[in-house]
């Protein structure tokens, strides 16, 4: 548990996703990571906040359009593999 209560120090966030905390800065800068609360000069990361965002970053399934029938219904075909 962070020493804030429900809030990451940038440290914990990054650690927790991975990622260096130098992403988090720059994703910060492009305005595409999760909201952050500074204070002084410690960035704070609410634990619910995080969650929300990596929530609307999730991705659906993968089945694209092929083609618009005739009858209106669209036709759906899967990705290839990677």
């Amino acid at each position: 548990m962070a020493a804030f209560g429900n809030f990451l120090r940038k440290d914990e966030l990054a650690t927790k996703l991975r990622v260096s905390p130098r992403s988090l800065d720059r994703w910060h800068t492009l305005r595409v990571g999760p909201p952050r609360t500074v204070v002084g000069r410690t960035i704070l990361y609410s634990e619910q906040a995080v969650s929300d965002w990596l929530a609307s970053r999730e991705e659906r399934g993968a089945f694209l359009p092929l083609r618009k029938c005739a009858n209106s219904q669209i036709t759906f075909r899967q990705p290839n593999p990677i």
